[in-house]
């Protein structure tokens, strides 16, 4: 599911969650539910359903006709109050590819994701591709500062319809001092080109 939770993926298709629940489970959707999920995830209806790509839709281009985008990469260590540091290297990555599973192909970099109670996301030092952002954007994963140290922390919006108020993961005023920096969009293997 490019890495979104199954709650966005049903409110992008216009499905219940539940349903997402199900067809992960084995459960195969009906026509008119697959292509509004085919078109929610950015997949031909055919992958969705039978996990093969269709002769001559692979969704990639061939590597040498791709759009490149070069990513920096920092070290949360040694970001300041001020901004980011320089980076320590630069990645290529494919623009198709990020436009596909990050859902965005600008403002992005990359970092190794510091110690987190978060476990779903990754292991401490895992690479993890990361969008600016200076406010929560909805529901997600993101990065902030606090008293100069990297925090990982997800914003669940309340359920709505229920009698009881939801916590929201934390309280929606954050304490002073800490600073959104960006925006968590997954984790990423880099490998040698």
């Amino acid at each position: 599911m490019a890495g979104l939770p199954a709650a966005t993926v049903a409110r992008n298709a216009g499905l219940r969650p539940q349903m997402i629940d199900k067809y992960l489970k084995g459960t195969m959707p009906g026509a008119d539910k697959a292509i509004r999920l085919a078109h929610a995830l950015d997949v031909p209806v055919e992958w969705l359903i039978t996990g093969e790509t269709p002769a001559g839709r692979a969704g990639l281009i061939a590597a040498d006709e791709a759009d490149w985008v070069v990513v920096p990469h920092y070290r949360l260590g040694e970001f300041t109050e001020t901004g980011k540091p320089e980076p320590i290297e630069t990645v290529p990555l494919r623009k198709d590819w990020l436009n596909r599973n990050a859902r965005a192909s600008t403002g992005l970099w990359i970092t190794d994701l510091p110690a987190t109670l978060l476990a779903d996301i990754g292991e401490e030092g895992d690479t993890i591709l990361c969008r600016d952002a200076q406010v929560k954007e909805g529901e997600g994963t993101y990065l902030y500062f606090f008293d100069g140290m990297p925090i990982i922390r997800r914003f669940e919006a309340p359920k709505l319809g229920l009698s009881e108020p939801q916590p929201m993961g934390w309280e929606p005023d954050d304490p002073p001092g800490m600073r959104i920096v960006a925006r968590v969009l997954g984790t990423i293997k880099l490998r040698p080109c």
